[in-house]
């Protein structure tokens, strides 16, 4: 069998048990299982043949694959285990809009469009981009990735566990993950599996759209935007409240929307290439105690309207013949400063510094040496600072 005709089984009430569908199966037609909700367990998708190859020592794969398309099983509220979907091109709108499952979902790189699995909040395992049962090649993966459609998962709130994107994937459409508050981990890959195994390190990741990761409260820790990125959406991690440290590693024209970070309580957050701020729209929600970290060949005054704290000192603003060179604070007392700056001071003695006396440092260096890289920012009127110059 290579096709499931549209509309085939549509409202089929007497259509009930499990369903199995096997190898070969090419296309499951618009609303072919629609609301066939006395199906039931688990559903696996897209089972593919392959060959070992003893000449080239490499899998041969049967390129063929399964399109799944618009409301093919939309309302089928009677599924109870996993989806596992393998050798699958394309996933329609509303293809699993509100399904029941209630296990794990495996989904191969693929493209999913808008409300594909919108309201499938009876998931409660993990959600996994599988790129081992992958329908991709070298030519299938385009310069424009794939990408993930508008509402595609919003609301599946069930799911649990670490959130992964392969970076063959360009583009998270609006609201694509709003509310899935399972999830504890997101991130962005810095390559993917070609269709032979190989590693291709090319970073896709273009577009995160608005309200995207919207109400992720599970969300914790440390986020890390790939380098790619040219857009993060008005509000798009609004909400994630547990969030505490961004990295922006951008190396292109970047655009943060209006609120981005909405309420996320970041702390830190790094900016550590680019020489400009973002293109934003004020304000772009981070928190007045967040501290943000650039290089030392920032040019901007602020970023986005906020302070920043430089990664390495301009040598300018020191005497080069000098040691050390010392700028007092104005505070009244250390716990003042750190709570200021949220930033702790080390009690340092040796023969190199001034005994007894505190300055702020970030991390020691290697084991064995008495050499420290201090914390820099960009110096204030009164404000505190050591930094050693080596001869």
């Amino acid at each position: 069998m290579f096709e499931v005709g549209d509309y085939a089984f549509a409202e089929c009430s007497s259509l009930n048990g499990n369903l199995h569908l096997g190898f070969g199966l090419h296309r499951i037609g618009e609303f072919a299982f629609y609301k066939c909700n006395k199906l039931t367990g688990s559903l696996n998708l897209g089972y593919r043949k392959f060959e070992y190859s003893y000449a080239t020592n490499i899998n041969k794969y049967d390129h063929s694959s399964c399109r799944i398309c618009d409301f093919a099983f939309s309302g089928c509220t009677s599924f109870s285990g996993d989806l596992h979907l393998f050798n699958v091109s394309y996933i329609g709108k509303n293809a699993f809009y509100q399904c029941g499952f209630s296990g794990s979902l495996i989904i191969p790189l693929t493209f999913i469009d808008d409300y594909a699995f919108y309201g499938c909040s009876k998931f409660r395992g993990t959600l996994t981009f599988n790129e081992s049962v992958r329908n991709i090649s070298n030519n299938y993966v385009s310069s424009e990735g794939f990408y993930i459609g508008a509402y595609a998962f919003c609301g599946c709130s069930g799911f649990i566990g670490e959130l992964n994107f392969p970076s063959a994937y360009s583009y998270i459409g609006e609201y694509a993950f709003c509310g899935c508050s399972g999830f504890n981990k997101l991130e962005f890959g810095n390559y993917y599996y070609d269709i032979y195994g190989f590693i291709n390190d090319e970073k896709k990741m273009r577009y995160i759209g608005n309200y995207a990761f919207c109400n992720c409260t599970g969300l914790i820790g440390l986020l890390n935007i790939l380098s790619s990125t040219q857009y993060i959406g008005e509000c798009s991690f609004a909400n994630c409240s547990s969030l505490n440290v961004l990295y922006l590693n951008s190396d292109c024209d970047l655009m943060i929307g209006k609120n981005a970070f909405e309420s996320s309580n970041l702390t830190s957050l790094y900016y550590p290439d680019p020489i400009f701020e973002p293109i934003y729209q004020y304000p772009i929600g981070l928190n007045n105690n967040v501290s943000i970290y650039v290089s030392s060949k920032y040019r901007d005054p602020s970023f986005c309207s906020y302070n920043v704290f430089y990664e390495s000192v301009p040598s300018e603003k020191f005497g080069l013949s000098s040691s050390e060179e010392v700028v007092t604070w104005n505070f009244n007392n250390i716990d003042e400063y750190i709570q200021t700056f949220n930033k702790k001071l080390d009690f340092y003695n040796t023969l190199i510094f001034k005994p007894n006396t505190f300055f702020l440092f970030d991390v020691k260096n290697k084991e064995g040496t008495t050499d420290r890289f201090p914390f820099n920012h960009n110096l204030l009127p009164n404000q505190y600072i050591c930094y050693p110059y080596n001869s």
